[in-house]
């Protein structure tokens, strides 16, 4: 059986060109420079409604809350009827304060009127997270959620500082923890710690244990222990030198005698006898 396969329909092409765009004295480069100008003015003013970071001042500081009240150390700009004009930031408020945080452990800084550092302004609103600590964006309201770089959701960060307040003296050889005047100074190197300070208090509520091959404690003046027991053992001798004299309990024995026993006074063995 002889397959038939039906004839193709052909469409008619037309060989007649289109009349050509009109020529309207211009070329595409003339017609598409007007909307430069205007993609560029929209592109600057929404970098401009878009907060990153800045440096900042502190203003206040709570220390119950953790927040400050932190000032923006630089103005903006803005055009308004062709001219420049700059202006001043508002404070920014109740600003969550950032500190080395984590493990059960924190390093915080007294932060005081004038402490320079940076805000950063988050990606979304935290207000809703700031008040419970749980992803809360449903909590939020519905402006807020859709809040993007805001004044509103600041962040400090302490530590960064302008060229007039660089510290004096930073150790380049060792890590500190120091004031910045240089009287309290934590350094620690590969040589070992030193402590420098006017008073060094150490508060213990347990055992506190020292352990090292030798240890020397010096004092131009005085050296005080107080406790209700103390116990000096040494598998060798215990040296004690007081050109001025040893009071123990209120009794001198800076020129002393021992005795064993009664029969004995005056030896130099057994029990001190204190000084008349």
């Amino acid at each position: 059986m002889e397959c038939q396969v039906a004839a193709e329909t052909k469409h008619p092409v037309s060989t007649t060109l289109p009349n050509p765009a009109p020529n309207l004295g211009i070329d595409i480069t003339q017609r598409t420079m007007p909307s430069v100008p205007r993609f560029v003015n929209a592109q600057a003013g929404l970098a401009a409604s878009i907060r990153v970071a800045m440096p900042a001042v502190i203003y206040s500081f709570d220390a119950i809350k953790q927040t400050c009240v932190a000032r923006p150390a630089l103005q903006d700009i803005t055009r308004l009827s062709g001219n420049e004009i700059t202006f001043d930031l508002p404070d920014l408020l109740d600003v969550p304060v950032q500190c080395v945080r984590g493990g059960g452990f924190s390093v915080t800084v007294p932060l005081q009127q004038g402490d320079e550092g940076f805000v950063i302004f988050q990606d979304m609103c935290i207000d809703a997270w700031w008040q419970s600590g749980l992803p809360s964006s449903v909590a939020q309201g519905l402006m807020d959620r859709y809040r993007r770089h805001d004044l509103s959701d600041a962040v400090f960060v302490p530590g960064i500082w302008s060229q007039p307040n660089v510290l004096s003296d930073y150790s380049t050889e060792s890590l500190q923890i120091r004031s910045d005047n240089g009287t309290v100074i934590i350094d620690v190197s590969d040589d070992g710690v030193q402590i420098t300070a006017p008073t060094v208090s150490v508060q213990c509520t347990g055992t506190a244990v020292v352990s090292a091959e030798k240890v020397q404690v010096s004092a131009t003046s005085m050296a005080t222990v107080n406790a209700n027991q103390i116990t000096l053992e040494s598998d060798t001798t215990i040296a004690m030198t007081a050109p001025s004299g040893l009071t123990l309990n209120g009794d001198s024995y800076g020129l002393h005698t021992h005795f064993s026993n009664p029969s004995n006074v005056g030896s130099t063995t057994g029990n001190i006898v204190p000084s008349t």
